[in-house]
């Protein structure tokens, strides 16, 4: 990760530098401007040729001292002696992004007393981050229940892997309602007349995909059943719909959600009940997955309560990870509970007690446990 961060600080100076050269040569343009001008007219253009002058060096200035503040920055990072920790979310237009976002502020808002250093970065999403916490290129991972007890078996999409008993949970997040979406005008009078229509399910390595891919499979679809199937992101997916170029979506978020509320109120959005029998064969091969409802009337278009299943979003880290750090961060998140629930309406519902006595899909970390016993106490 800290390479990353270093191709960037890299690319940032190179920019600046271009921005001075640019600079250099406009205020060239500008002196032959003027001198012509003085040469028309006549007239004295002392004054402004000083004020030109004073105005690039002032700029140029500027421009160095941005250079020497990167500079200083390298310098910085060179002295740190704390741990950097790399914290992988999904797209910028859904929950777990801001989430991760606002974990990292909690966590840096100590850094100068327990010496950790938390960057949160945009990914392609769950299946991704559990993936790239096995490369050892994340250190913690926001992802989903269902998916980490998949990888812990070695099964499904993680069977490169095989048996993984590195992975560790830090703590619960908050439950989200899978949300199948189409037009309100779309004539669909039940779940099973989606097919033959223009569906997106999501990009590779992304929740939604993984969640097409259990109703496909629960229905026996396949893709010739659609008029057209797409991978779009989060965001593209949004655009594609809106315009009406994709007429379902799937797709699973913390309620609410700014993406759920755009579709409904500017796109004409609505939910579509999925099945009892679905979400039942849904259910069957994977214990994580449990009944939910999203409530009536919170969005438009949908005043009645419409029946779906839920995934739990979790945080989680490796082993490899020392029980100090994960100790740290833990304290950092529950250390201010109010400041924690503020971080998305999602977690809102968030409840502490009997973290560690409800079922989970991998072990707690040595580090989390120890923070939790020390509050038990």
């Amino acid at each position: 990760m800290n390479h990353s961060l270093i191709i960037q600080k890299e690319y940032l100076k190179r920019s600046i530098v271009f921005l001075k050269y640019f600079i250099g040569i406009l205020f060239s343009i500008i002196f032959i401007s003027a001198a012509i001008g003085k040469i028309e007219t006549g007239k004295s253009t002392q004054k402004i040729d000083t004020i030109t002058k004073e105005s690039k060096t002032k700029m140029l200035n500027e421009i160095n001292d941005k250079i020497n503040t990167l500079n200083s920055g390298d310098d910085d990072k060179q002295k740190w002696k704390g741990s950097d920790i790399a914290l992988g979310t999904a797209s910028v237009s859904g929950v777990f992004y801001p989430v991760g976002k606002g974990i990292s502020r909690m966590i840096n808002e100590g850094s100068s007393i327990h010496k950790i250093r938390c960057f949160a970065y945009s990914t392609s999403g769950s299946v991704y981050n559990i993936k790239a916490i096995q490369r050892k290129e994340l250190d913690l991972a926001i992802t989903r229940e269902d998916l980490v007890y998949e990888a812990h078996k070695g099964e499904g999409r993680f069977k490169d892997y095989g048996y993984d008993n590195e992975l560790r949970l830090i703590t619960p997040l908050y439950g989200m309602p899978v949300a199948v979406i189409v037009k309100k005008d779309l004539y669909v009078p039940d779940f099973y007349s989606l097919t033959k229509k223009r569906i997106n399910i999501g990009n590779p390595g992304s929740g939604k995909r993984t969640v097409s891919d259990l109703i496909f499979n629960a229905l026996d679809w396949t893709y010739k059943d659609f008029d057209r199937v797409s991978g779009l992101s989060t965001k593209e997916m949004g655009n594609a719909f809106c315009r009406g170029s994709v007429d379902i979506l799937i797709e699973l978020l913390g309620i609410p959600a700014a993406f759920y509320h755009r579709i409904t109120n500017e796109c004409s959005g609505k939910f579509v009940d999925i099945p009892a029998v679905v979400i039942h064969k849904i259910k069957r091969d994977n214990p994580f997955i449990k009944n939910a409802i999203i409530q009536g009337g919170q969005y438009p278009n949908n005043p009645k309560e419409v029946n779906s299943f839920q995934i739990q979003a979790i945080l989680i880290t490796s082993k490899r990870v020392k029980p100090e750090i994960i100790y740290q961060i833990t304290k950092s998140i529950f250390g201010n509970l109010n400041e924690f629930k503020k971080l998305h309406p999602a977690l809102w519902g968030f409840n502490h007690k009997n973290l560690t006595h409800s079922d989970q899909p991998i072990p707690f970390h040595k580090g989390a446990l120890r923070y939790f016993n020390e509050i038990k106490n």
